[in-house]
């Protein structure tokens, strides 16, 4: 289960998000230290072999929701049961708020995970 997550290390690396946490995290860019990545990155540890849910608002300004998309994508294409939950409209925070319109979202996705049909 994520919440807008930083599913691919490398990507957010690029995109510089939060300016160079990324770095600063793994001691590094990814030509430094490619082990790093490798281990610590989720889309560079798949296959899981688990169900996986992506809860991801599509007006995230600080995990951009093409984190997610990538993820779902090839956590698919590895043989993964990976759903991507877009919400539309929503930013990053609202996905934990259960005050926001996104929360019923979030808590349907975790039902899904703790109670599959």
């Amino acid at each position: 289960m994520s919440l807008a997550g930083v599913a691919d290390l490398r990507r957010a690396r690029e995109l510089e998000l939060s300016n160079t946490v990324v770095a600063e995290l793994l001691g590094g860019s990814p030509a430094e230290v490619t082990e790093r990545y490798r281990v610590a990155s989720p889309i560079e540890r798949l296959p899981l072999g688990l169900p996986q849910y992506l809860v991801h608002g599509t007006d995230d300004p600080i995990v951009p929701f093409e984190i997610s998309e990538r993820y779902t994508l090839r956590a698919k294409e590895e043989g993964d049961d990976a759903q991507l939950v877009p919400i539309d409209g929503a930013g990053h925070f609202e996905l934990i708020d259960p005050r926001s319109v996104a929360w019923p979202s979030v808590a349907g996705a975790v039902l899904n995970i703790l109670e599959p049909n």
